[in-house]
Formats: structure tokens, sequence, C-alpha cells
């Protein structure tokens, strides 16, 4: 897209600021897709003029092959993004059978900060010479007076190139720009057509003309390259069934895929092998494998993670062949290994690592040795989600995966050990899993998460199904309230916060401020008034309350670190049944009472759990540590017995029914979320309503009266896309 000679554009409450690629509305930032951005941007300079639909394709694509339908859908995001409803076009009008054109009025505004810049940059020097005049072209000088002015005149000239050149210099060296940058404002996105793609791991060939990735059909999951150039697809291991691609990748020299499988149907299948790029047999390298894969520089080794038998995790080196086997570095169980890459020298491992600390969880970037399997701590620790890193080739910055503070999206940054700076270089609303850099480093692959989700109704049985919630939000949690309204948890426009509406859908009122972090994870009272949830305000994890009117908000703790946590209030208004994490056990559950006292629950790590209406019983789903098996466990809160134990796994949500005599919680099928299954607690069969749209079951939560159920579900999107950095003549 060609560069505009203004930098700001005003029109209604909206502000754009084309060299940030930023868009503001009243002062609040508006968060937009580079495409989508792009369109805004050739719209708004080109206001008043209707632009044909090629012109837009032409400007915004430049030049790829795109159908009209992609203009239409991105126009249409635009105009949500904006605020425009059908009915009414503030700011887009269509041009029917030719194009659109951007109506309401534009003002531009010149980059003042730029002009600034110049005029400081400008060093002027004047002198003044009492009662002479000094002539141009005099042939000779009549006094020594003038020839000593000459002198000093050249010297002062002198001293002025010096200057304006240092000047200069320091000017280039303060504005210019490291080598091989990243950043918002120079790299191009292309969406590459993935249907059915499910894996978040999408390695790129060293020449950048092939990506490979995992298809999950039903039961069957096969492995697949696709040639970016001609957008061909080849199967090169064919569907497996009931199996899961850990890992994959491309040998140097493309001779070979490498990838690691998993076989649930033949455990004795499962391993690390290669197969010939062209097709062919596959072969077992190692027997057990699990991870990443990578390959070293000069393509003589290769390098992966591996779970030993006390669950440690291991980094092992060998050659390509899987000869001379190595073990680097191990790792025990407080730490899980995120991401490992070969550095560009060949003399490390680039390892994104989080580690248990303090009772809480921290994530560092570390070059692990080859040699001796030494840690040099590239990125220091931090509390925020961090899953992959990789250097780029001239090892002078690295691109990283991070949480963004208020929400749980992950965005691209790039990151310059020398000077501690990082730079954004995606700015939208989706999540990116693990990189894939090309060997010039110009480009990198990586895939693109969204989880469109909706809030649903039902009846007790579970039929008449009801959708209550439009758009792409990510919706969390939903519950009743004593009123028959729905509070909501949503994530929009990177922030995560609390919602209530009308049982319809209509009349939203935001209750919190977004500005908690995320992982809120709410829980209502039985009565449907209060609500808790986990802020970070305050620095760490706390539990907050608040009424279900937006009124009454306070701090329930001050002593709690682990993010992530979550409370539920009991019918006393006092007593808190809460999470938090213990390295002895994992996430863990306490009771505290209203004199301060904290009394452990659980001694597994619990994956998702709930308090009975009438607080007597708690239930919650863990896995067994002696067995190894996910079940669910119905526990006695007065004198902490189990009394009941269900071999099942209930993963995301697990609710009592409102008379406390079921549970009801999502369960997996074919990889995903997508039956509901309710539990008698008697021990009687389990009762399976089936969700036709195979969805992701995301929470539940039955109506005071237990007539009405909330369903929260949905989909996980994987998009691969390329994302270049853009050099200029």
């Amino acid at each position: 897209m060609t560069e505009t000679k203004f930098r700001f554009f005003e029109f209604g409450e909206f502000r754009l600021d084309t060299h940030r690629r930023i868009l503001q509305k009243n002062g609040e930032p508006v968060h937009l897709t580079p495409r989508i951005f792009d369109l805004l941007c050739v719209m708004v300079e080109n206001a008043g003029r209707t632009l044909e639909h090629d012109e837009l394709l032409d400007k915004v694509w430049e030049g790829a092959f795109v159908e009209q339908g992609n203009l239409k859908k991105t126009i249409s995001a635009l105009r949500q993004a904006l605020g425009e409803t059908p009915e009414a076009s503030e700011f887009i009008t269509t041009v029917p059978r030719k194009g659109y054109r951007f109506t309401a009025p534009v003002r531009p505004l010149a980059d003042e900060s730029f002009l600034i810049r110049e005029t400081r940059a400008e060093i002027i020097f004047e002198e003044e010479i009492e009662n002479e005049t000094i002539v141009k072209n005099t042939p000779r000088l009549t006094s020594a007076k003038p020839r000593r002015f000459q002198i000093r005149q050249i010297l002062f000239a002198a001293c002025a190139v010096v200057v304006l050149g240092a000047v200069a210099f320091a000017v280039w060296m303060f504005w210019r720009k490291p080598p091989q940058s990243f950043s918002v404002e120079n790299v191009r996105t292309t969406k590459l057509n993935s249907e059915g793609m499910s894996s978040n791991i999408v390695p790129i060939s060293a020449d950048g003309k092939y990506i490979a990735y995992a298809v999950v059909e039903k039961t069957n999951t096969s492995l697949v390259v696709k040639q970016l150039a001609t957008g061909s697809v080849r199967t090169i291991v064919p569907p497996q069934s009931n199996a899961i691609f850990w890992g994959y990748n491309f040998s140097p020299d493309n001779e070979y895929v490498y990838y690691i499988i998993n076989n649930f149907a033949e455990p004795s299948k499962s391993g690390l092998y290669r197969i010939p790029f062209l097709g062919g047999v596959p072969q077992m390298l190692f027997e057990r494998a699990g991870g990443f894969i990578t390959f070293s520089p000069d393509g003589k080794r290769l390098a992966f993670t591996r779970r030993l038998d006390n669950f440690d995790t291991e980094i092992v080196a060998a050659n390509m062949d899987g000869s001379n086997v190595q073990s680097v570095a191990v790792y025990d169980t407080n730490h899980r290994i995120w991401g490992v890459e070969w550095t560009p020298d060949g003399a490390s491992l680039l390892c994104s690592i989080r580690k248990r600390e303090d009772e809480k969880q921290v994530y560092y970037v570390a070059e692990v040795s080859i040699a001796d399997g030494a840690e040099k701590i590239i990125m220091p620790a931090q509390t925020t989600n961090l899953i992959s890193a990789v250097w780029l080739p001239d090892k002078q910055s690295l691109l990283y995966v991070m949480s963004e503070p208020n929400a749980l999206i992950r965005q691209i940054w790039q990151y310059f050990p020398s000077t501690g700076e990082s730079r954004r270089v995606t700015n939208d609303n989706v999540s990116y899993w693990f990189i894939a850099l090309t060997k010039d480093g110009k480009t990198f692959a990586t895939v693109q998460e969204s989880r469109p989700t909706a809030i649903w109704t039902a009846d007790a049985d579970l039929n008449n199904f009801r959708k209550i919630t439009v758009g792409t939000h990510e919706f969390w949690r939903a519950f009743w309230t004593a009123d028959g309204k729905i509070v909501y948890q949503a994530t929009e426009n990177r922030q995560e916060a609390i919602w209530t509406m009308q049982a319809d859908g209509t009349n939203k009122l935001k209750l919190t401020s977004g500005s908690d972090s995320h992982e809120l994870n709410p829980r209502i009272s039985d009565d449907g008034r209060t609500i808790t949830f986990a802020s970070r305000i305050s620095g760490n994890s706390q539990i907050r309350r608040i009424d279900t009117d937006g009124m009454n908000l306070r701090q329930l703790t001050d002593d709690l670190k682990t993010p992530g946590t979550e409370a539920k209030l009991l019918a006393d208004g006092q007593t808190l049944i809460f999470s938090t994490y213990l390295s002895s056990s994992g996430w863990t559950l306490f009771k505290r009472t209203p004199g301060g006292k904290d009394n452990q629950l659980t001694n597994v790590t619990v994956e998702a759990w709930d308090v009975s209406p009438d607080g007597r019983l708690l239930v919650f789903s863990g896995m067994d540590a002696q067995t190894q098996k996910n079940k669910i466990y119905v526990q006695n809160l007065e004198n902490g017995e189990i009394i009941k134990t269900f071999d099942v796994r209930a993963s995301h949500t697990l609710r009592f029914t409102r008379d406390g005599k079921a549970v009801v919680f999502g369960s997996r099928r074919e990889g995903s979320l997508s039956e509901i299954m309710l539990q008698p607690l008697d021990g009687s069969s389990p009762k399976t309503f089936d969700n036709p749209e195979g969805e992701r079951i995301i929470w539940l939560d039955w109506s005071l009266d237990g007539k009405n159920l909330l369903v929260v579900r949905g989909k996980i999107q994987n998009d691969v896309v390329l994302i270049q950095v853009q050099t200029k003549d």
C-alpha cells in the first residue's frame, strides 16, 4: 500500500495515525487486523471518491489474487469496527455494482512532530561585523583585517561542517532502526487457506516454499504439505486413527519431513519418524519422543524433547539418521519446555521455559548449551505467559509469542537483548502460536487462532437451544442472576471484562473496567446476587467481588500470588472456596473461613470444580497420581471425606444441578469437548446430550429455578499466516 503525505486523519469520533497504524475512538484504541487497517487507510485517503472493486483489491491486496468476496468480508468487518449497522451507514456507502465510497467528512493533518524534529536538526550560524560590507568576488583585500576575517570565516565554516556532520550522524543513529526489525508498521501478513487445519505448529521450509500441518477429520489425523506458490496440498502421512502429531519439521535440505506421533490405538507405533519429502515409507528413529523438532544450521544434527518415566523432560540431540544420541539437559517437573529452536551459531538451543517458583509460574527464555547443558538467560523471568521464541539470523534480536496483559490473547513481539527493548509485530484480537522462520529471516509462518464462541440457552432437558449472542467475541463463562439476567465474561479489544445483559441478549452493561488482567474466572453466589473474580490491579492475583448491578466493588483477599486463581463465595457471604497453585500438588482448593483460617481441601491437580447449592459438597475433576487417570471426585466439605468417584474427565466446566443430585460437564469425544453429560450422584448411568455442531463446551450454568441452562460453546479456528518484513528502497 502506498504511503500518504499526511500522517493523521480525523473523522467523526475517530483519529487515524497511519504511521503508528493506530485507530482511536475518543482517545481509546480500536483494534483492527492489518488488512482491515490498510483498507481503512485507502478509503480515508480517498474520501468522497467512489473506489471500484478492482481498485480496492489492487491497493489493499497489492496485486495478490483474491476474490471479491474477500473485499466484501473486509468491508463488513471494517463497518463493524466503526460501529456501523446495516441500517445506518455513517462512514461507508455501497455503490451498487461499482464499489464503495467513504462519505464521512475527513480532516487530514500533517505530522507535526516530524516537522519539529527537522527544525531542531538545523544549525544556523550568524556573525555580525561592525561597519564592514563584504563584497563577493572582490579581486583583492585592502587591509589585514578583512584577511583575518576571511580566515576566521573559513575556520568557522569548517567547524560548522564538522558540527553538522556530527549532528546528522547522531540523528541517523537515533532514528535508524536495527536490521531485521519486525513491527506493526513494516510487516505484511498473508493468510493462507487451511480449512480443517487443526495444529498449532506450522513449519516452513528453509527456502520458504512449503508449509506442513496436521488435518483432523473425525477420529483420523493426517499430515500434509502445501506448496505456497501453487496452493497444491499433498498428504505425506495418510490418516491415522486415534493419533496426534506432536511436532514436525522440514529437514534443512528439504529431503525429509520429520514428525512425532502419539498413536493411542497402537502405542508401539508412537515415536519420532522421518519420511521422504516426495513420499515413501516412514522410518522410526526414536520410540519415545514428544514436543518439538529442530535442526542445526549445518543440517547435520537434530534436537527434540521427550518425557522420562519420572515425568522429567529431557532435551535430546542426535545425528539426522538417529545415531550419536546425546542428552543435552534434563528439567524436572517444575519446568515445562514451551519451545526449542537451534541457535544460528549452532552452539546452543534457544528454549522457552515455564518454571514454578515460589508458588507461582514464571516464564523466561534461555540458551541451553549443546556442550554441557548450561543455561544462559536471554529474556528474564516474567509472569506473563510466553510460549515461543526464535533468534533472527543476525542474532541481534528474537521473535517471541506472549499473552496480552488483560486478555488470554497471544501476540508476537520482537525483543532486543542488548537494550531490553520489545517491539510489537502483531496488533489484533486473535492469538498466535509457534513461530517457524525461513533461512533468510525475512519471513515466518505461524498459526493464527481465534475462538469465536456464543452464549446459548436451553431447557432443563437440554432441548430447544437458542443462541442469544451475535458477533465473533470470545465468551468464557456465563451465569444466571437472581432477577433472571445473565452475567458473562467476554474478551473485546484485547481486554477481558464482566458484563450483564437481559436473557434475550439486549441491554448490555459493563460491570468491570477491563484493566483487571486476564483469567478473571468469575463465579456467582448461589443466591445469584454476588460475583467473585480474580484481579491483578494490586500487583498479584487477588479475589474481588461485585454485585450483579455493578455496585459494592471491593477486594476480599490480599495474600494470594497465583495468576488464574478463582473463588466462590458461600451462603454466609464470608466463607470462600478458592484455588491456588502449589508446587507440591498443582492447582489446589482451599476453604477460607471468616476468621481467616485456610483449610486445604484437595491434593491432586484440579481441572474443574463446583460447590453444591447447599454448600455441603465439593465436586472436582483431577488426575489420580497413582493410576494417572482422570476422575471426578465428590467430597464432603465438612469432614473432607471423598464420598464418590467417577472414572471420567471433566475439563473446563463441572457444575452441580440446582437440586444437588447430579453434576453436569463437558465430555471429550473425537478430540473436542462436544458432548454434555449429566452424572447422577447416586451412581446410576450418566445421560449424554449430543451436540450436533461438534462445538467445544466451554461453560454451563443452571437457572435458579432449575428450568433453564446456559451453555457457552464454540470452535477453535486455526489459520496459517505468513508474516514478512517489508523493506523500503
